[in-house]
């Protein structure tokens, strides 16, 4: 908090120090909070997420926003946040024994529309964070020797809502990716993030850790 009266950006150092003191409100909400108070207080997340899959939208198809941020400044911390606040939810149903066709098809919904939304901001993080749901769900499944019967309906539903983005936008996350899996590029593959890592490796090598 020190750092805010230092700091020559105060706006995106506030910004900053709001940021770390909700990650530590819901560490404590983790550790202090019951089974039932945990499920409200993600049940409000969940319709957080749904109405902020709702605004990207807005943005989007409305007000033409060619990349959608959400209510965050940069659209890679939008995408990121509506993957933290469905992804528990996926990885919870899919390790119960049993569960509703009401449950699977909320969430199977819920995976479409926040895939769908995820895409529009057209981040590469994205499909790592696709790619990450698989890899937790077979490790957790293994290590529980639990079936992914309902993890496979989840991530068909994000295949989905991805392959609709693909469909129905015509400067989509798929064609994205597409566009960096054919390039040879370093530009082209970093976005201009080349021009800050080779300098940070420089100085890694001048003064190592």
């Amino acid at each position: 908090m020190a750092g805010v009266f230092w700091s020559s950006a105060k706006a995106l150092s506030i910004f900053n120090s709001g940021t770390f003191l909700g990650g530590l409100l819901t560490y404590f909400i983790g550790y202090t909070a019951s089974d039932k108070t945990s499920s409200y207080f993600y049940r409000v997340l969940l319709g957080l997420g749904f109405l902020l899959a709702l605004y990207t939208f807005y943005q989007a198809f409305i007000l033409d926003i060619s990349r959608p941020s959400g209510m965050l400044a940069n659209w890679n911390t939008h995408a990121a946040l509506l993957a933290m606040i469905l992804f528990p939810g996926i990885i919870t149903y899919t390790l119960r024994p049993t569960t509703t066709i009401k449950q699977l098809s909320f969430w199977s919904i819920m995976s479409v529309l926040i895939a769908f939304a995820m895409g529009l901001t057209l981040s590469r993080g994205t499909i790592l964070i696709f790619a990450t749901v698989i890899v937790c769900l077979v490790i957790l499944s293994w290590q529980q020797h639990i079936s992914i019967k309902y993890g496979l309906f989840f991530l068909s539903a994000l295949c989905i809502g991805y392959l609709l983005n693909g469909v129905l936008v015509s400067d989509s996350i798929l064609q994205r990716f597409s566009a960096i899996a054919n390039s040879q590029s370093i530009e082209a593959l970093g976005s201009g993030r080349h021009l800050l890592w080779l300098p940070a490796w420089e100085m890694y090598l001048d003064s190592p850790i």
